[in-house]
């Protein structure tokens, strides 16, 4: 029989050894049960592993969620279905008033409303807006063989990573969709086949949580696993992360944090900035940044935004900025604070550049790192640690313009895009392209053959790619590059700290 492995947990003090399992019964204070085999021996080498103190300066980045090899069974069921598991138990997100501290939440919960079902469910309201998101993030520890989660139908988004002792994985492809906002209950089924000890997060981009149902002889405790540095982001709509098609995992902050192995919360309202307030129902980031921010005492604020200022003066900018650096620096004074200049879909404009140029200034009159995504510098301590690799989104194109070659002999209709000789042309009047050539130059009535041209813009850089249809916000591909670089930067700054 094969030796019992020893490991040693410096957050608690203790040693274990494998067949030991952690059931705490309050967040402050925990038991230890032996229950031989529920945690097999190979897992326990991996808790040696795992189980050291959180780096607060990363040596370098971590790795993005990748799908398991082997996924759970993952059924969304009817509204009003029953459970799918025997003689279940839920494990309720909320009882009464009062918040179940079974999860860790990325965000702060309260009841979800007063009229049914809504007292069944917890909702974020981390953030001041109008018409609030609800994207929430939960962990959780569970052992046993399956669980059901409890969602109300919201046409909401979802994605369940599971841990096995070698971080987070992905338990499935893509995101999952809720039911639809029909308001009804629904129990999303998630079976591995095989009981074991898990961690367990589950990421919502609107949506409500009411709890996890289990067997009768599983547990569910709160996640052994310390949390990381909480990173709020305060932003505008490139924050918010809508055009990530998951905010909660897929926005460039999101992706910042997993990289950094920092624990998100999104703090991102569209529209908003310095001294624009946004649509009626938002405010500027100066009227809720006691809120949203300061009041839940962060390890870590990153501030980016700036491109819905460019209407106002280069004074104007640098007086708001000044008193919301002020604000978060006085008030959290042990916080890590960056400050990112105004994201650039493309070729910034002069007014954009006048914005940056204001938030870099008040930036390093108070001290804070400030990161530029125009001129690709990077500053800490007032100087600059990189040479300028100029925008991080280059050119002028996007996502919604085609970069299909010009071809000869070939019909085109009204408004079709082509490139030839590195720019891109928009058909004026369609018709059919001549035997040779096509359209050249910078002009506008440009002939070939039957068909008609003008001269729309360079095809060069990749905005083309990392910027959307839109003009203005990223792709996909567009946030996890912002993501990628912002993480990069912030680790550069690390280790001249």
């Amino acid at each position: 029989m094969q030796a019992k492995k020893h490991f040693f947990d410096p957050y608690t003090q203790k040693t274990y050894v494998a067949g030991q399992r952690y059931v705490p019964v309050s967040d402050e204070s925990a038991k230890w049960l032996l229950d031989q085999g529920a945690i097999e021996y190979d897992l326990a080498e991996k808790a040696t592993r795992e189980f050291v103190p959180r780096q607060l300066v990363p040596s370098a980045l971590l790795r993005l969620p990748s799908v398991m090899t082997t996924t759970p069974t993952i059924q969304l069921g009817a509204n009003g279905g029953a459970s799918q598991i025997t003689n279940s138990v839920l494990k309720a997100s909320i009882s009464g008033d009062v918040v179940s501290n079974l999860f860790r939440y990325h965000g702060d919960m309260i009841k979800a409303g007063t009229t049914y079902p809504d007292p069944n469910f917890v909702k974020n309201i981390a953030k001041t807006i109008n018409n609030q998101q609800w994207d929430i993030t939960i962990d959780f520890d569970h052992y046993g063989s399956e669980f059901e989660i409890l969602e109300k139908g919201l046409n909401n988004k979802c994605r369940i990573l599971i841990d096995e002792g070698y971080g987070y994985e992905l338990a499935h492809s893509g995101t999952l969709s809720g039911g639809p906002a029909d308001g009804g209950l629904y129990l999303r089924w998630v079976d591995f086949g095989v009981a074991k000890l898990r961690r367990i997060r589950i990421e919502y981009y609107l949506g409500y949580f009411g709890g996890i149902r289990i067997g009768p002889n599983d547990t569910l405790f709160p996640p052994s696993r310390p949390a990381g540095k909480r990173a709020i982001f305060m932003g505008d709509s490139f924050t918010e992360g809508g055009s990530s098609g998951f905010p909660q995992g897929l926005s460039y902050g999101a992706i910042t944090s997993v990289l950094l192995g920092w624990e998100f919360w999104n703090s991102g309202v569209g529209a908003t900035g310095y001294i624009n307030p946004g649509p009626a129902g938002r405010v500027k980031f100066q009227d809720r940044v006691q809120h949203d921010v300061i009041g839940y005492n962060p390890d870590v604020v990153v501030i980016a935004g700036g491109i819905n200022d460019e209407s106002y003066t280069y004074a104007d900018v640098l007086s708001a900025s000044d008193l919301l650096f002020k604000t978060v620096r006085e008030g959290l004074p042990n916080t890590e604070i960056y400050v990112v200049g105004p994201w650039s879909p493309g070729t910034a404009t002069a007014a954009r550049k006048s914005v940056r140029d204001a938030l870099q200034v008040s930036a390093l009159k108070y001290g804070l790192p400030f990161i530029d995504p125009i001129a690709g510098i990077t500053y800490c301590q007032g100087n600059a640690i990189n040479n300028a690799f100029g925008e991080w989104v280059t050119g002028s194109g996007n996502a919604g313009i085609s970069l299909t070659p010009w071809a000869a002999s070939t019909a085109y209709s009204l408004n079709q895009t082509v490139t030839n000789v590195g720019n891109v042309y928009k058909c004026t009047t369609a018709g059919t392209s001549a035997t040779s050539g096509g359209p050249t130059g910078t002009g506008t009535g440009i002939v070939d053959g039957t068909a008609i041209w003008a001269y729309d813009r360079p095809a060069t850089g990749n905005s083309f790619l990392f910027t959307s249809s839109d003009g203005t916000h990223p792709t996909p591909d567009g946030h996890s590059y912002l993501g990628e670089r912002l993480a990069t930067e912030i680790l550069k700054i690390y280790r001249r700290l």
